[in-house]
């Protein structure tokens, strides 16, 4: 037997309060002279002796009473040994759609217990679930749960999305297999629509398990009838954040719509960060011409210039500290232990040049793509692109670490006790009240 919170054992101390109490009335008798002892009968020998056997089972009792509740407290547990699941399969639920996979489970789902790789790792019912979610599982965020199976051997069936590892690789001890179920490669399939000018761009992405690969497809729509239509597009007024799609390949769909307004960037730097000017300028006009996106930049001669108000990214290179500005905000402010070229900054939209830029730290530091991700905020972007995102893993590259040691044959159960002593404790109660009473008698 073992307790779960020994702490409580402590509480056998309590042990000495009936104890102390019964020695205590146990104090010697008082002297009471009287003139004659003729008017005195003699005791029953046999009666008091029956009253000192009470009182010490009536002390027993009390003691049992306090030694049962803090039994009750650092709760008991009986541990047996149980033989391991040889096997459980644990299978990725959009794997169900997939008619072969359902076959094969159904076949096995008699003599091999069957979860599902989502939180909580719930027994699959026979059913093909409902429409599978955008995002896949957090894969190695449930191998906790996976190793809480005590099987001998599981085997998880899953797409091993890219978009599913979202953490460190974690270490087990168990023996858990990834088999890997491939994707065929999609077509172009639409995802967003994009406002350029007076026109409109839609986003098509191409994915297979080694790649996705996006492409732009321009739109020329014309204004008709208080929407926007072409030959391909509408947009409607009571709708402006969407664009449905009327003829063509991808006739029917409507996608989220963003605009592409013209970026602007002012830029100030003092003499002696002439060079991280010229990186972030480059960066910048590289970023311009990839995305076909326009970046205007504006440089401010000295310090007290005023700032265009319109501006969406203000880059302040200079030791000294930035001037007050609401938007978003890049400083300069120099750490010797960071690992990338811009790093978080106070607030929000704040952020700040971690050192000198070269043209080796702008390359490895993906210093153009820090840049994009402060001047457009990609998070709308990214919710919208995630789910056409089908790169997949390899069974290595999505395994988890290997720990040292092995799990054994058999794993312990603990089975708590603590109802049957709240039975024994109700038990000594009734039996202690009951000889109170007699005793009184």
């Amino acid at each position: 037997m073992t307790f779960a919170a020994p702490i409580y054992l402590w509480t056998l101390l309590g042990l000495l309060v009936p104890l102390g109490i019964h020695l205590w009335s146990k104090r010697e008798a008082r002297t009471i002279k009287i003139g004659s002892i003729e008017l005195l009968t003699e005791s029953d020998s046999r009666q008091s002796q029956s009253l000192r056997l009470n009182e010490k089972r009536l002390l027993a009792l009390r003691m049992l009473v306090v030694a049962a509740l803090s039994l009750i407290l650092a709760r008991p547990q009986w541990i047996s040994r149980e033989a391991n699941t040889p096997l459980v399969y644990v299978v990725e639920a959009s794997l169900l759609e997939r008619g072969s996979m359902k076959e094969f489970l159904d076949s096995v789902a008699t003599e091999t217990p069957v979860r599902l790789l989502k939180k909580g790792l719930p027994e699959w019912e026979g059913e093909v679930p409902g429409p599978a979610p955008a995002q896949p599982p957090n894969y190695w965020q449930l191998l906790p749960e996976l190793d809480s199976l005590q099987a001998d051997s599981v085997v998880v069936f899953t797409r091993a999305y890219l978009t599913g590892v979202r953490s460190r690789r974690p270490q087990s001890a168990h023996s858990v297999h990834w088999v890997v179920m491939d994707d065929e490669p999609t077509g172009p399939r639409p995802a967003l629509a994009m406002e350029k000018g007076g026109g409109y761009e839609v986003l098509t992405a191409r994915s297979a398990p080694g790649y996705t690969a996006y492409a732009w497809t321009p739109l020329e729509p014309v204004e008709i009838g208080g929407g926007m239509q072409g030959g391909a597009a509408v947009r409607t007024p009571g709708n402006p954040d969407s664009l449905k799609l009327e003829a063509g390949p991808f006739a029917g769909n409507t996608l989220p719509l963003f605009s592409r307004d013209t970026l602007r960037v002012a830029m100030y730097h003092s003499d002696s960060l002439v060079d991280e000017s010229r990186y972030t300028a480059a960066a910048l006009a590289a970023l311009s011409a990839f995305l076909e996106w326009e970046i205007q930049v504006e440089t401010l001669r000295s310090p007290s210039e005023a700032i265009p108000p319109d501006t969406d990214l203000l880059v302040w290179l200079d030791t000294g500290p930035p001037p007050a500005w609401e938007g978003r905000l890049l400083s300069y402010r120099a750490e010797m232990l960071a690992n990338r070229p811009i790093a978080l900054g106070d607030c929000r939209d704040c952020f700040h040049l971690t050192g000198p830029l070269n043209a080796e730290n702008v390359v490895a530091g993906h210093y153009a793509e820090q840049l994009l991700e402060i001047l457009v905020p990609l998070n709308g972007f990214r919710e919208v692109l995630e789910p056409y995102d089908k790169r997949q893993l390899d069974g290595g590259e999505i395994r988890p670490g290997r720990s040292p040691g092995a799990v054994g044959p058999t794993r312990m159960v603990r089975a708590g006790t603590s109802n049957w002593w709240w039975a024994v404790l109700l038990v000594l109660l009734l039996v202690e009240r009951a000889f109170t009473k007699y005793r009184r008698q």
